[in-house]
């Protein structure tokens, strides 16, 4: 339209004429008076946009102020501004209404000034449209999109008062979407966006970046509030997923940029990831700090993997036999020597080699370097053998398995040469798995190791269900063996069901004569310790333990005579005063390595009861003295152990015993019953049964106590002893 025509007409006919060339565009225009400061629109943008305001006659410039999303008005205020006194004629600019229902609506509103009524009257004549919602607003959450939060963060900084940035990721949203489909992920992440919202409310910043990646932007908040707040949405979404957010501050008196804040914030996610998931962390210059130096050093060791392994280097510990002090072989521990940060401690890169898959490399390589060093040593000792850790990553890489034997055969290497150590505290579910490995390995002659035994959560089902040659107890258990009964008596107890299984023990960590007098009196196969030699690099190794004409060869040498003359009796003492600390009876271990032979001569067998009246749950567990004694069947359940002891009970005794068994779960003291059975085998017998309540876990009641037949047995008075 020709602007001479328009500038002409009065006010009321300018408002018309743009209402009819709003009829044929889907878009709202509108007349902003810049004297009377009201904006009249020619669609109802309220009823379009489900404004808060429902007045159609005309918006006053401070009311649709009211409608703007707090951290877009500084910008609309400055436009306004500019406009109002002369200094830009046209604009463009986006902004965010909130409606009705807390949403907020992306506007793109474009305008030019004029005057009409030959000069009388200032008015805009602008449009306004929703047509970036696509590319600003996430359709499946309704939140905001894209790039929109770094504009908002650089408000909210700018508004001066601290506050947090979020960057929250859903825990495993890829695992959700494989076991409930596509369908429940986006309604997970519908559910996120609905519970942040629900907290943050309307004043306040949320953003989906990405899949499953939430960005938050929380105003006027201290350390205490941020945390809160992050409490509440994790309750809230709990039956839905877990969520873990990385948190930074800004306005703290620290000078931030965005891009640094977006860097921290997400820097404190990775560290909650790697925490376990399902909580906040909140960034610390010093984790910081931190995390760039483990960055540096993967930088720094995947260097020296290319120029091959660089700066790594192999330290040996001897292996004692364990009857006669004789060198059997030597721990190969993998050490590594940064050019810029020294001498590192295996706890500070042994992790990161596993994190980042470097070790199957670098355990290539330390296998190589520590075969071809014990090819060497066999020419002095010809049994030598040298053992190498195998790490969990190494396991389930494709064709390692294959790789190790190659290296034997490259090296010419015999299997009897090495032993693999796998560490306990490994997740070794996978059984079959990995005994078709060890088997493999173990026909060539390599040995297997368990490396830490006793640290994990599986010990006992490890030594039943793994193919292991060699058990190592670690040396938590040895270090305190003087002072703790309860570590002596483990160690034995592993060793009996060692030596019933045909696997070798091995005892890490002795570092004092004192330990060593205490232990050797149960007869391990191997020792590995301080007392013997700290790790050493190849060549003092030689010195200490190859070349007989060397002086640290002697003092070796001088050393061992010294253990193999330690008196029996001595030993025995240590032994038995030890026990006195717990038991005081010197006599202990000789009755406990025989208990199970007491029990079976005096007819006297073991048991234990769990019980849910409630549920009606019944269970009972016999030793196998017990089992003897009730001729109980070895393919029984503990429930039908206990159905079985049950009905056998005399029907006039019944009663007697329901009373007894419900005294000794109220009294919580020991409680002796004495009540006729019917024996499968001997009819009806007389039963003595002793018992007391000891425990209670998950609504069950237990019981424990001893069975034994009295029938048979001489019963005797005070006066048949004094007869």
């Amino acid at each position: 339209m020709d602007l001479d025509v328009l500038q002409k007409l009065n006010f009321k006919e300018c408002l018309e004429l743009v209402r009819v060339m709003n009829a044929s565009i889907p878009d709202s225009l509108y007349v902003w008076d810049l004297d009377e400061d009201k904006v009249f629109y020619t669609q109802p943008i309220s009823y379009k946009y489900v404004l808060q305001h429902k007045d159609e006659q005309g918006f006053a410039v401070q009311e649709l102020l009211n409608l703007t999303y707090p951290l877009d008005r500084p910008k609309i205020e400055k436009q306004i501004f500019r406009i109002a006194n002369g200094l830009e004629s046209e604009f463009e600019i986006e902004y965010r209404l909130v409606n009705r229902e807390g949403k907020r609506v992306w506007i793109n509103n474009k305008g030019q000034q004029l005057t009409i009524a030959n000069g009388e009257k200032r008015v805009v004549i602008g449009c306004c449209s929703t047509s970036i919602f696509d590319t600003r607003v996430d359709k499946l959450t309704g939140l905001s999109y894209g790039m929109n939060w770094r504009e908002d963060l650089c408000d909210a900084v700018a508004e001066g008062s601290q506050g947090y940035l979020f960057i929250a990721d859903v825990d495993d949203l890829a695992a959700i979407n494989a076991q409930k489909g596509r369908a429940y992920g986006d309604k997970v992440l519908q559910e996120i966006a609905k519970v942040l919202e629900k907290h943050m409310g309307q004043w306040n910043g949320i953003f989906r970046l990405s899949g499953d990646r939430f960005a938050v932007i929380l105003q006027h908040a201290n350390h205490d509030r941020a945390q809160a707040f992050y409490d509440r949405i994790k309750a809230d979404l709990q039956k839905y997923c877990t969520l873990s957010v990385g948190a930074a501050t800004f306005n703290d008196g620290e000078d931030r940029s965005i891009p640094q804040l977006l860097q921290y914030a997400e820097t404190a996610l990775v560290e909650a990831k790697s925490q376990g998931k399902n909580m906040i962390n909140f960034f610390s210059t010093e984790k910081y700090n931190r995390y760039l130096s483990q960055i540096n050093l993967q930088d720094e060791i995947r260097n020296s993997i290319v120029n091959d392994c660089e700066g790594f280097f192999v330290c040996y510990q001897p292996l004692i036999e364990g009857k006669n002090f004789k060198l059997l072989g030597a721990e190969a521990l993998l050490r590594y020597r940064s050019p810029i940060r020294g001498l590192l401690s295996p706890g500070e890169f042994i992790m990161l080699l596993e994190k980042t898959g470097m070790i199957c490399p670098v355990g290539k390589w330390i296998l190589r370097e520590a075969l071809k060093q014990c090819l060497e040593w066999r020419k002095v000792v010809p049994d030598f053998r040298v053992s190498v850790n195998v790490s969990y990553v190494q396991l389930n890489q494709e064709g390692f398995v294959q790789e190790v034997l190659d290296v034997l055969e490259e090296l010419g290497a015999p299997g009897d040469a090495l032993t693999l150590e796998i560490t306990e505290s490994m997740h070794l579910r996978d059984f079959d798995k990995f005994n078709r490995i060890f088997s493999l390995w173990k026909q060539a002659g390599i040995y297997i190791a368990v490396d830490d035994f006793g640290t994990g959560y599986s010990s006992l089902s490890y030594l039943k269900r793994l193919q292991f040659d060699i058990i190592k107890i670690d040396q938590c258990f040895v270090s305190d063996v003087t002072e703790s009964a309860y570590n002596y008596r483990l160690i034995s107890t592993v060793q009996e069901l060692a030596n019933f299984s045909n696997i070798l023990i091995c005892l890490e960590g002795v570092e004092t004569e004192k330990q060593l007098r205490l232990l050797s009196d149960l007869r391990p196969d191997v020792y590995q310790g301080y007392l013997f030699s700290r790790p050493v690099e190849a060549n003092v190794f030689t010195a200490s333990f190859i070349d007989n004409g060397a002086d640290a060869y002697s003092d070796y040498k001088q050393k061992i005579q010294r253990f193999t003359s330690i008196d029996v009796k001595e030993r025995m003492l240590d032994s038995h005063l030890l026990w006195n600390l717990m038991y005081d009876d010197p006599g202990y271990d000789i009755v406990h390595n025989n208990a199970e032979n007491i029990l079976r001569d005096l007819e006297l067998g073991l048991w234990i009861t769990r019980m849910d009246n409630k549920a009606g749950v019944y269970e009972m567990f016999l030793d196998k003295s017990c089992s003897e004694l009730m001729s109980a069947s070895k393919a029984w359940s503990p429930q039908e152990c206990y159905k079985n002891w049950f009905s056998r009970v005399c029907p006039e005794c019944v009663h007697y015993v329901l009373q007894m068994l419900a005294k000794m779960i109220n009294s919580g003291k020991i409680v002796q019953l004495e009540y006729n059975w019917q024996h499968p085998q001997a009819g009806v017998v007389r039963m003595r049964c002793v018992g007391i309540r000891v425990a209670d876990s998950n609504g069950m009641v237990t019981l424990k106590g001893y069975h034994r037949i009295i029938s048979n047995i001489i019963q005797t008075s005070f006066l048949d002893a004094n007869n």
